[in-house]
């Protein structure tokens, strides 16, 4: 252990493992030197692909990913350098930059991961909005109301907001799923305040590795043990804290919507029909003449059914969450899988193995719709994004009013000298080729709503 030490410290001492071994280090350069070339190119390749959401995603994890390098390229000096290190400890350094770097790995699988979810849950909610959603004869799921009441009462803060002309343009869905998109960019945006968290499930850890010294009569039994305290309090226990958060996410959320989405201060009959929308089976007509008429003042705020009454403390817990089971599958799959195959008997691996993945696999799912759950309550009633939802019905119209290309015949009257005929003898026509119109550019919210407040805007329309 010491020799690989030494070995590793002489390369910085005097180059002289470089000099006698010149095929190695060259071919190791060369292919370093072409990985950095298709990375690259790769880099290029995205930079070129249109979508403010995947420029954020990719964004936040380039960053993460910076931070995870410049750590581990200072663990491989730190394990490289000192000659007087001990054997263990510059075992260890390597370790940890092994580990941070299965890290990088978990990390963006599971925020892909996510990332699929979010949007396959998106497009089952939109194909209920466009389809079922309005039909009495289907019986609904838990979900699917849950999903109609947010519905309701996203169409009363638009009724608050007197946004009622070309309300069909807007899929609730798509509003709903720009709020999901910043907040999956939040919870991969790691912080300080995550990697302290990480800290005490460190600690957790130490402690924990101390369990199977305690116990007396384990004999051969000590790495069965030593996996099954780390899946139990590394793994298992914060996914369950997560569930229980999840769960009392949910309960808060059918607490609000439950409600009539606004203060006490409407009352009376009013109050009874504000969600009676006849698009929905309610009462009232069409235009929603007989129901209430309200304000936006008198939208109820759904951040009081958040964890301490804030989406910024629900999302950083959350985030850790998230970072804590990002780090526990990577020490499982460094340190802990080898171990799990040794194990004698094939049925307690097994169990093992299904076990591990049980926390990563119910966060990658669980997650997004928690964070659906987290963006119902920062976008209705109080917290209704007004700009966004007039954007998104200008951006419906003006690919509403697209032409495509076609060919059309424009009269042009040709010289004389050109046609060698009397101007008598009427205009020749010429084909001229219009374009459709490019797409949107990236835009704000608040941008866009107030190019729609302008005179140009309201002329483009």
């Amino acid at each position: 252990m010491s020799a690989v030490c030494g070995m590793s410290s002489s390369l910085y001492s005097s180059g002289e493992t470089i000099i006698a071994n010149p095929l190695e280090s060259s071919s190791i350069v060369l292919v370093v030197v072409l990985l950095c070339a298709c990375m690259e190119y790769l880099f290029t390749l995205a930079g070129e692909i249109k979508g403010k959401f995947f420029h954020e995603m990719f964004d936040t994890i380039s960053e993460e990913i910076l931070v995870v390098g410049v750590l581990s390229l200072l663990l491989s000096f730190g394990s490289s350098i000192p000659n007087s290190i001990p054997p263990s400890w510059c075992i260890m350094l390597q370790w940890t930059h092994v580990c941070l770097l299965f890290m990088g790995i978990f990390f963006v699988l599971m925020l892909i991961a996510m990332v699929l979810v979010m949007y396959r849950h998106h497009a089952t909610n939109r194909k209920f909005e466009i389809n079922r959603i309005s039909n009495k004869a289907f019986e609904l799921s838990t979900d699917e109301l849950a999903y109609k009441h947010a519905y309701q009462h996203f169409r009363l803060c638009c009724k608050a907001y007197g946004i009622e002309e070309d309300l069909e343009l807007v899929c609730f869905s798509d509003y709903i799923l720009k709020t999901e998109k910043e907040q999956i960019v939040v919870v991969g945006d790691l912080t300080w305040r995550s990697w302290l968290g990480l800290t005490v499930m460190v600690i957790i850890n130490a402690s924990r590795t101390r369990i199977p010294a305690l116990v007396s009569g384990l004999g051969d039994h000590k790495d069965t043990a030593d996996i099954a305290t780390y899946i139990f309090f590394m793994g298992l226990l914060p996914m369950g804290v997560f569930l229980r958060i999840s769960s009392t996410l949910n309960t808060r959320m059918s607490q609000f919507l439950d409600k009539r989405g606004v203060t006490s201060s409407v009352t009376g009959r009013e109050r009874e029909t504000l969600l009676d929308d006849p698009l929905l089976g309610g009462g009232g007509d069409a235009s929603g003449n007989d129901g209430a008429r309200i304000r936006p003042s008198d939208l109820e705020d759904p951040r009081s059914f958040l964890l301490w009454q804030t989406p910024e403390t629900t999302l950083a817990i959350l985030q850790m969450l998230f970072l804590a089971i990002v780090w526990y599958g990577a020490v499982f799959c460094l340190n802990m899988l080898y171990i799990t195959f040794t194990l004698p008997s094939i049925y307690l691996t097994l169990v093992f193995i299904l076990t591990c993945f049980i926390p990563v696999v119910v966060l990658a799912i669980i997650l997004p719709k928690t964070l659906f759950m987290v963006a119902l309550l920062s976008s209705l009633g109080s917290c209704f994004n007004e700009a966004r939802v007039r954007g998104m019905i200008m951006v419906a119209r003006g690919e509403a009013l697209g032409v495509d290309t076609a060919p059309i015949s424009v009269p042009k009257a040709p010289t004389a000298a050109a046609s060698g005929r009397a101007d008598t003898d009427g205009p020749s026509p010429r084909i001229m080729t219009v374009k459709k119109p490019p797409p949107p550019l990236l835009i704000d919210d608040q941008s866009l709503y107030r190019l729609a407040s302008t005179s140009v805007g309201r002329e483009m329309l």
